[in-house]
């Protein structure tokens, strides 16, 4: 299609030369009224002439966008429909940077995702939309959008690194005072120092990467498959840790709200030269609410084993269960919690029963000039059967409280990678003296989504 402007370079903006005559008013109407009668070539063509004042910033980058969205669906060059969708993120983008919430735009970004087959970015770009409330006909819209996604088949990759700064690494703790009383409960108490390792802090690495696939297999069932592997390496190889997970199974839509899967699961884990492995089954279901809400629950049990048959009696059972709810509470701000039980019992003796009861609650939330902030907490319990080496002699119990803030700006990549700071603080306070743990970790990372 010739004389059709693209911006291959991902510029959010035209370069002029300098002293060339500024887009007038007129230029303006004229782009509109081409763009109204669907010649959007003839918009873009205007647009690209001359270089717009600041006044007409939004507009102008609105038209570009929406003219290159439209201008793509009906192109059969898939090379250059291609570029003009790149076009259309590009303008849209930079108007969200600015300003998250201008509502229209987010609806044409996520029209144009949809178009890129970007299922991801378009669902979470659909459901900021609709926690606008926008007029009916629009959600019923977005719903027809959404139910496409679900349907078709799609790979998703995303890999990461992410380099890590943590003050107490190795877990140790800060307060070594032990009171015990050698002469009976009634006796009085002596003060000894526990002879065990000091904090050590220093930096690490570590290296992700997942992928999900989802096959239509009907109309309302589909094959689902997912594989992750992680790898941190800190100071010392006794800290360094590997996974790898993987899940395979049916995903069957009840209805337009509701969809329920069946996983198979297995994982490695490895940690200071012990290997466990994983093997069981995984329910989850997932339920929107409502416009604004969804909520996510799973139930999973567990046999875990190890390699080294010294640790035999380590072998177990595992089960968890949670719920968790997801609120918008506008298209710029997004609400997060969730409550889970996990257990494990080591199959040689119930004395090392081990049950943790966790919730969780974090809020996210656009900001302009493109940056976004995380903030979330977290409360764990743990409770242990069995009893501590230390007095007063009973079964442990452990309380960890996780706060943690993350940081990036949206319109930022390096080769591709967006960069995310997180800021984490760790409190761990046992019933066993000298066990009481706290650190912060510094992670710097860089993700990249497929």
């Amino acid at each position: 299609m010739v004389g059709v402007f693209v911006c291959v370079s991902g510029s959010s903006h035209l370069t002029f030369a300098q002293g060339q005559e500024s887009l007038t008013e007129e230029d303006l109407d004229l782009a509109r009224q081409y763009f109204n009668a669907g010649q959007f070539s003839g918009t873009l063509n205007i647009l690209s002439q001359k270089p717009y004042p600041p006044a007409f910033r939004n507009d102008v980058r609105f038209l570009i966008g929406l003219s290159s969205l439209e201008l793509a669906i009906r192109e059969s060059d898939e090379t250059l429909s291609e570029a003009l969708l790149a076009q259309g993120v590009t303008y849209f983008h930079s108007l969200l940077v600015i300003d998250p919430s201008l509502v229209r735009v987010r609806l044409e970004l996520a029209r144009t995702f949809f178009f890129q087959e970007k299922d991801r970015l378009a669902k979470e770009n659909f459901e900021r939309v609709l926690a606008g409330n926008p007029p009916q006909s629009v959600q019923d819209n977005i719903n027809i959008f959404l139910q496409k996604i679900k349907a078709r088949r799609r790979l998703r990759l995303a890999t990461g690194v992410s380099v890590i700064r943590d003050s107490n690494y190795n877990n140790q703790a800060s307060d070594k005072t032990i009171l015990f009383s050698p002469f009976g409960p009634a006796g009085p108490t002596l003060p000894f120092i526990a002879n065990t390792p000091e904090p050590k802090s220093g930096f690490g690495v570590s290296l992700t990467g997942r992928a999900d696939y989802r096959h239509p297999i009907s109309e309302n069932l589909n094959a689902r498959a997912s594989v992750s592997v992680q790898r941190s390496e800190l100071p010392g190889k006794d800290f360094d840790q590997s996974s790898l997970d993987f899940s395979l199974g049916p995903e069957y839509q009840f209805s337009p709200t509701t969809d329920i899967s069946l996983l198979g699961v297995a994982g490695l884990d490895r940690q200071r030269d012990v290997t466990s492995q994983r093997l069981g089954v995984r329910i989850q279901t997932s339920h929107i609410l409502g416009p604004r809400t969804r909520m996510d629950l799973r139930f999973g049990t567990y046999e875990r084993s190890y390699r080294d048959r010294d640790l035999s009696h380590l072998d177990s059972k595992e089960n968890e269960g949670g719920v968790n709810l997801t609120y918008r509470l506008s298209p710029t701000m997004t609400l997060d919690g969730g409550v889970s039980l996990s257990t494990s019992n080591p199959n040689a003796s119930d004395r090392n029963d081990r049950r943790t009861l966790q919730g969780t609650m974090g809020v996210i939330s656009l900001l302009k000039n493109g940056l976004t902030l995380g903030l979330s907490g977290s409360v764990a319990r743990t409770k242990h059967n069995r009893d501590s080496s230390l007095p007063p002699f009973e079964p442990v119990s452990v309380r960890n409280t996780t706060l943690q803030a993350t940081l990036h700006h949206r319109d930022f990549t390096l080769f591709g990678f967006s960069p995310e700071l997180i800021l984490t603080m760790k409190d761990s306070d046992s019933s066993e003296q000298a066990s009481d743990v706290k650190g912060n970790q510094v992670n710097f990372n860089f993700v990249r989504q497929f």
